[in-house]
């Protein structure tokens, strides 16, 4: 049934990330392999190789840093919106972290008015500020998040897409709250 297939489908996931994540590692072994090269046997353009190394090394660290110590849910899709890499946030949400599913099919959030949300629409209208969305959850309670996604742009167009999603749930319900009481003092 349902659970089954959904077993299945976490352990594609779980997969595809290690895969992902053992292919980064491959990448800067080889590198720092080569960098332990004795200098004669690493020919002549060592410099550069040695910059880029760094440079790979530092961006897989302050990558790693900011998706593990954030509160708040990010998201890396590329451009046609496959989730590349998303914060630990993420994996407390939805229970495992959904690399290359499209973002739209991972979190399945809806607009407040019920319809549901689309990132690539959603660039497409130059999303710049924060939208309300809400999650269901399958006991039909929901979640409620502000979301903002920017486009990472080059000379050829959008290569990515960066998304940010803060919980408001709380203070919703605290708000909704607020209303009700309101509501019952007016009615007394």
């Amino acid at each position: 049934g349902n659970y089954s297939s959904w077993l299945e489908q976490k352990d594609q996931r779980l997969t595809q990330e290690e895969k992902e994540a053992s292919s980064r590692r491959r990448s800067l072994e080889r590198e720092l392999e080569w960098i332990r090269l004795a200098p004669r046997a690493r020919q002549a353009k060592g410099k550069a190789r040695i910059t880029r190394y760094a440079a790979m090394l530092a961006e897989e660290r302050l990558i790693a840093q900011i998706l593990d110590q954030a509160s708040e849910i990010h998201v890396l899709c590329d451009h046609q919106g496959r989730i590349i890499r998303a914060s630990k946030s993420t994996h407390r949400l939805l229970g495992s972290i959904p690399i290359l599913e499209t973002f739209d099919q991972a979190f399945g959030l809806l607009y407040t008015d019920g319809t549901p949300f689309a990132l690539l629409s959603a660039i497409g209208e130059k999303l710049s500020k924060k939208v309300e969305v809400a999650l269901r959850h399958p006991d039909n309670t929901y979640a409620y998040f502000l979301l903002s996604a920017n486009a990472l742009v080059d000379s050829e167009g959008i290569i990515g897409i960066v998304v940010e999603i803060v919980d408001i749930t709380e203070r919703k319900l605290a708000g909704e709250n607020l209303l009700k009481a309101y509501a019952e003092v007016e009615r007394k």
